[in-house]
Formats: C-alpha cells, structure tokens, sequence
C-alpha cells in the first residue's frame, strides 16, 4: 500500500512569495489553473528555495515558460505550506574569508537555528552580515552551505 503525505497550502500574492523565498522560505508553485494538493497523481506544487542562490524572478520565469500553458493557465500561483511547529537547536556558524590565493578561517559562533536547512542557512548570513562582513553569494562563486554539524558562510576579504 502507498502512504501519501498532504500539507496544507495557502495561497499567496507574487510580492509577499518573493519576500518569503529571499528569506528562506520554501515556496510551491503551480499554474494558474491548478490548486496546491499532494493528492493529485497528475501534477504536484512544485517547491523553490533560495539555497542555490537563483533570483525568484528568473526560477518563476522558467517555471512559466515550460510548465504554464492553455490548459493548465499562462500564469503562476505561489503557495506556501503551513508550518505546524518550529523546531531550532544550536549550530555553530563558521566564517571563512576566501579569495583567489586562499582561505582563512577568521571566526566561528554559536546561534539558535530553524532545522530547516534552506532557512538556517539564510539566517546564518544575515547574522554574519550583521557582524559586518561582506557575504559572496553562492551564484558568484561563494560556498554558504550546511554540513553535519556547522554552516560555513564565505566572505570577501577586507579591502584596505
């Protein structure tokens, strides 16, 4: 027998879906004639994050142009599914400075973090942007990526 598995989703306007996926939030989509169910055999939401560093507009504007058509609508719904309860535990945030010649480990710390990874590791850089560092982005050659038991987030080195 197959066990299935149903969220909740719930609707949500593009601005307000685009605020929650650059916060790290884990956003459905389907086309515009399709609601968000896990029960349908035939087509299923369709889950985004910012954990490989794409922008929103350019994943939805893909997402549109293979999966939106006459049938199923030309445009997009954005769901988000309904958190029942969070829960956080500690992880240790490594700071590595990286440039072309080398890698230095400047400094590490400890914060409560969701243990949804896309999430933790998004809250980890704005922590370390709060610190004053200078964040490089995984799409422009930065490696901010959740391990075992730390999340590294590289920065760029201070420029005197």
């Amino acid at each position: 027998m197959r066990t299935i598995v149903t969220k909740e989703y719930t609707r949500v306007r593009k601005n307000v879906a685009r605020k929650l996926f650059n916060e790290g939030r884990i956003i459905y989509l389907t086309p515009s004639n399709i609601v968000a169910t896990d029960s349908s055999p035939w087509i299923k939401p369709y889950p985004i994050n910012n954990r490989a560093g794409d922008n929103f507009d350019d994943i939805v504007n893909r997402y549109e142009y293979y999966n939106c058509n006459y049938e199923l609508g030309y445009y997009t719904n954005f769901w988000i599914s309904e958190e029942k309860e969070t829960t956080v535990k500690k992880i240790e945030v490594v700071i590595i400075e990286a440039d072309l010649n080398y890698m230095d480990l400047l400094e590490s710390f400890e914060m409560e973090l969701p243990e949804d990874r896309a999430r933790a590791v998004a809250e980890a850089i704005k922590a370390v942007k709060a610190r004053g560092y200078n964040v490089i982005p995984n799409d422009q050659g930065g490696c901010n990526e959740y391990s075992e038991d730390s999340i590294a987030i590289t920065v760029a080195p201070d420029v005197e």
